[in-house]
């Protein structure tokens, strides 16, 4: 009786157990479909925006506020990843990818933690250049992926490990994380299959193949990157696939240009650069840019090619960023330079270069020290060539030295005539000053006989006195004035307001204002010191121009001196009286 009381118990307890574990299960699935069913239905009406487009993050908001309303974090992740995706700076992505690593924690979901954690490492790979932090934010996703065993995500979180690999030059550790991948990716390429997980695999093996091709190339392993690019022929006329078209058709460009097939590299590469720019990637485009110059330099269109390789300048002046394969390109710059004609090219490409220097130093330690060492095998070279030809090696040593001493004297003289028409037209504007009151106005011209329309005299002279009280009170500096804002302003209308500027001023309204506000400004810095001592985007700011570029223009085109150099000019005036 007792033993069988006892398994009863036993018995009833196990199922109450089993029944309280049920429930949870249920609850906690329930839950789970809730917060995806709320998150799917609020990012419905603003998934059809863009990446990097701020206009979607006034819905993701909302999402992120019904989250945090309902405790739900799982939703809440999901959201902080969606304003990630459409912030446009670095420094907001990694503020929603460390939310976002918050809110994941919370859900104790390991995959979901990984994928955070993906996400910020992305941010500091892709956004600040960061490979270090990069790799660091990737192995932390390693960790929690392995406990979930989702083969995906782990080879997804390879594949970007192998990026940060490839990129600091440590190729056959890349090629191995690469392959491995490739492999996954390959052998989940199923056409049966959910088509977000076919579409996934699918650029995941397009994906690994493209890095496979980089890191070949980078070794001259011709063969294995032909056989790599022959494997891609089936997805390049796919539409879904567009993106990774653009990045084969470049390695195919890159491939005839090594084979010396110049204007074929150029007809492909053209093609790769208008899809690579679509997707706006700056480092596969600037790669792009860089072959395309060098193939147009050796079909002897100088000017076509010039003009890429500054491409792959101003990218590099946009992102502070570059790898070891686009140094060439200021080589190629420094020597394609006429050094008498454009001395201040010489210098500023020379800048560069060694400013791309130190940054691959800095982030690229294995390829630049085989840089150097390369560098030092010539230098070892040279030293020999020397002893055999030391006549020879010291005609040419003179020669160099007066090609350099006259590089010198070019760049002094270009400097000391810069400063001279700097002068010169200082002196000019202190002319003018000196000439006319403080703060006097534009000169009316009630003689002008051109006449778009008939106005009364009273009309015309009413606006004038306006426009004499207008100027006089510097109501001018008010900023974004246009014609429609000052005639209401004067109780008048724009027809009415142009048409007096235009006869009586001999000048249209946009070159009114310019006249007027850098007069304006002028004045005050010849006339009070504290000006003197304003950063140029304040002084922008007191005469009403929006910024600092285009204050120096017109300050430039009315005065025929930079802002900089006037202040300048003037400080030295003043310290000598």
């Amino acid at each position: 009786m007792n033993g069988a009381t006892i398994r009863f118990t036993h018995n009833v307890g196990t199922m109450c157990r089993n029944l309280l574990f049920l429930f949870l299960l249920i609850s906690t699935v329930f839950s789970a479909q809730n917060s995806v069913v709320e998150y799917t239905k609020l990012q419905r009406t603003y998934e059809q925006f863009s990446e990097n487009d701020t206009r979607a993050l006034h819905f993701v908001n909302r999402s992120i506020d019904s989250a945090k309303k309902n405790q739900n974090f799982r939703h809440l992740t999901y959201a902080y990843e969606d304003a990630l995706y459409y912030s446009s700076t670095g420094e907001q992505k990694l503020k929603y990818a460390d939310s976002a690593i918050i809110a994941s924690i919370k859900t104790g979901d390991s995959a979901l933690i990984s994928k955070s954690y993906l996400g910020k490492g992305i941010v500091f790979y892709f956004n600040f250049k960061n490979y270090k932090r990069a790799l660091h934010q990737y192995l932390l996703a390693s960790s929690f992926a392995a406990n979930d065993q989702d083969l995906y995500l782990l080879n997804k979180i390879k594949y970007h490990i192998g990026i940060v690999k490839s990129y600091l030059g440590y190729y056959p550790e890349a090629l191995t994380c690469f392959g491995e991948c490739n492999i996954f990716f390959r052998n989940n390429l199923n056409p049966s299959q959910n088509p977000n997980l076919q579409y996934n695999n699918t650029r995941g093996y397009l994906n690994t193949i493209h890095q496979m091709i980089i890191i070949n190339r980078q070794l001259k392993n011709w063969k294995k990157s032909d056989s790599l690019l022959y494997l891609t022929v089936p997805y390049r006329q796919l539409p879904e696939f567009r993106q990774e078209k653009g990045y084969f058709l470049k390695e195919l460009g890159i491939r005839s240009y090594f084979r010396k097939e110049y204007q074929k590299s150029i007809d492909t590469l053209l093609v790769a650069a208008n899809i690579i720019k679509e997707k706006k990637e700056d480092s596969p485009l600037a790669l792009t840019y860089f072959y395309l110059g060098s193939a147009y330099l050796k079909l002897q269109e100088t000017g076509k090619g010039i003009a890429y390789l500054q491409k792959v300048d101003s990218l590099f002046n946009q992102n502070q960023s570059i790898f070891p394969e686009l140094r060439a390109a200021y080589e190629l710059l420094l020597k394609k330079t006429d050094f008498n004609t454009h001395p201040e090219n010489a210098i500023y490409y020379t800048s560069q270069l060694l400013k791309v220097d130190e940054i691959l130093t800095k982030d690229f330690p294995v390829l630049s020290s085989r840089i150097y060492r390369e560098y030092d095998t010539k230098t070892l070279r040279l030293e020999k060539e020397k002893l055999l030809k030391s006549k020879k090696t010291d005609d040419t040593f003179r020669v160099i030295s007066i090609v350099i001493t006259l590089l010198l004297l070019i760049i002094l003289l270009y400097f000391f005539q810069k400063q001279k028409r700097i002068s010169q037209n200082y002196k000019k504007v202190l002319l003018t000053l000196q000439n006319k009151p403080f703060h006097d106005e534009t000169q009316s011209n009630p003689q002008s006989t051109v006449r778009k329309h008939d106005y009364s005299p009273d009309i015309v002279d009413s606006i004038l006195d306006k426009l004499t009280e207008f100027e006089h009170e510097n109501k001018f500096i008010e900023k974004n004035l246009t014609i429609r804002s000052l005639a209401a302003k004067l109780n008048t209308n724009g027809s009415h307001l142009s048409y007096v500027i235009n006869e009586h001023k001999d000048m249209n309204f946009n070159s009114y204002l310019k006249v007027l506000r850098i007069s304006y400004i002028t004045e005050l810095l010849y006339h009070d010191k504290k000006y003197l001592k304003y950063t140029i985007e304040a002084l922008a700011e007191s005469c009403g121009i929006k910024s600092r570029q285009q204050f120096s223009n017109q300050f430039y085109e009315i005065n025929g001196i930079r802002p900089t150099d006037f202040i300048n000019q003037r400080k030295e005036e003043l310290k000598k009286s």
